[in-house]
């Protein structure tokens, strides 16, 4: 979302500088940026849930953190 707003800010914000205002055309960005802002809000629920069956985190013995500990033959339980 953060590389959607710079280009689209940017993109406005050149245009207005250098006096090229017309609506007409800059509706695209316009419209572009709302569609950033739009997926990004209709997208938080799904990225900010708590959702147990991926959460379940395991610390290995070098202190690094994964999703799933693996068995002695390299699968983790979730691929079975």
């Amino acid at each position: 979302m953060l590389a959607g707003n710079r280009t689209y800010v940017a993109t406005i914000s050149i245009y207005w500088t250098v006096g090229y205002t017309s609506l007409k055309h800059l509706q695209p960005a316009y419209f572009g940026l709302a569609a950033v802002w739009i997926g990004g809000l209709l997208s938080l629920p799904y990225v900010t849930r708590d959702d147990k069956r991926y959460a379940q985190r395991s610390i290995n013995e070098d202190g690094t953190r994964t999703m799933y500990k693996p068995n002695s033959a390299g699968v983790s339980e979730n691929q079975r």
